[in-house]
């Protein structure tokens, strides 16, 4: 079963002691990677019932792949291709109606500290209400986005990710701020939420 345990930083080293089978590495390698999975998956996706399944199956693709990673220190680069590939795959073939539950499970990690679970039950809602926003884009320009605002990503990083050319990822990078603060200005506590939670 992969568990998701401390946070710790992902480099070449860690990717190869995962691909000889180290299973501490690898809880590590998952505990590392899950959360920036989730938030690409659920920001790319748009919040529902899909998004803890897509983020299963892409942390699961990313481990059982970790041979074809290439490097050096590209790693998250390459995770993320991936993660967007799942997503864009889902979205052409409908591909959790066609297959079975993955057998293996993604644990998060739990936490007794009640203030904690306050907080990021809080930044779930905050977050939520930014997916509301960002699916309204176009696909294309949702992605471009996700990739820059979330992960700060080049046009021409973005464009390497998506398959497609440095003006053209840009342009969708763009065009899609534009659209989103256009719909965050007619949220007015959306701003004032942010300041709370993010000093």
């Amino acid at each position: 079963m992969l568990k998701a345990s401390h946070q710790t930083k992902v480099d070449d080293d860690l990717v190869a002691r995962c691909v000889q089978g180290d299973k501490q590495a690898e809880n590590a390698l998952v505990s590392a990677c899950l959360p920036r999975v989730w938030r690409t998956v659920y920001l790319t996706q748009g919040a529902g019932p899909d998004v803890e399944d897509l983020t299963q199956i892409a942390m699961i693709h990313a481990v059982e792949k970790l041979h074809s990673y290439r490097g050096p220190d590209k790693f998250f680069a390459w995770l993320d291709r991936l993660t967007v590939n799942v997503v864009r795959q889902h979205k052409r073939r409908r591909i959790l109606k066609l297959m079975e539950p993955a057998s293996h499970r993604i644990e998060t990690m739990a936490t007794d500290k009640t203030d904690m679970l306050d907080r990021r039950l809080e930044m779930r809602q905050l977050l939520a209400r930014l997916a509301e926003h960002v699916s309204h884009l176009r696909p294309k320009k949702r992605t471009a986005l996700v990739l820059s605002i979330v992960h700060g990503y080049s046009a021409e990083e973005i464009g390497d990710i998506v398959g497609c050319s440095q003006e053209a990822a840009w342009k969708r990078c763009q065009r899609g701020y534009k659209e989103l603060v256009q719909r965050i200005k007619r949220d007015p506590n959306f701003e004032q939420a942010l300041q709370e939670l993010l000093p």
